[in-house]
């Protein structure tokens, strides 16, 4: 039986974007368990390529290349059971590309640029464009997740969960989704 190929696709600069990469990460930690063959395409910072590429197989996309030669550096790579896209910015036809060549796109985003052409969207907090996405008729979603019980959390923190301590309970915790301009 054949494994299941996925593409990761995200961007961060040394400042911005590590939210977007981080997120992206923590899946692939999860689905590293069940030996899917997985892919990232990375644009951005060493800093961001370097964490990756100790971690995973990692293709760096150069900084300021068109979405049309982005796509013809990802398509070579061959087509893919699944593509996770997380950054901020991805055009309408940039996503109609990706669906040549992937069964299902899955699409993680705060809901900025509310254009969407894709098999899955994950919003994994709450804000005021959820009606904006859901209300425009030219998107095309087939399903889509929104809230914050969507969000991926790092392996750490579910270990850390489940762990039973002596230390008195706290029940806050901090999430930080990120943000920032990725190419400054």
């Amino acid at each position: 039986m054949n494994k299941k190929k996925i593409f990761f696709k995200t961007k961060a600069s040394d400042y911005d974007g590590w939210g977007n990469l981080q997120r992206q990460f923590n899946i692939y930690e999860l689905l590293e368990k069940r030996k899917f063959e997985v892919l990232f395409f990375f644009q951005g910072s060493n800093k961001g390529y370097n964490f990756l590429k100790k971690n995973c197989d990692t293709i760096r996309i150069p900084k300021n290349i068109s979405f049309t030669e982005e796509f013809k550096l990802i398509s070579y790579y061959g087509k893919c059971d699944y593509f996770i896209i997380e950054q901020l910015n991805i055009p309408i036809t940039f996503q109609k590309k990706v669906k040549t060549i992937a069964h299902k796109l899955i699409i993680f985003d705060d809901l900025l640029q509310n254009k969407y052409f894709c098999d899955k969207l994950f919003c994994c907090q709450e804000n005021a464009n959820y009606k904006k996405v859901t209300n425009n008729h030219k998107n095309k979603i087939i399903k889509f997740y929104y809230g914050y019980k969507y969000f991926p959390i790092s392996k750490d923190l579910i270990k850390a969960k489940n762990i039973q301590s002596k230390i008195k309970k706290n029940n806050n915790i901090l999430i930080s989704l990120g943000g920032g301009d990725y190419d400054d």
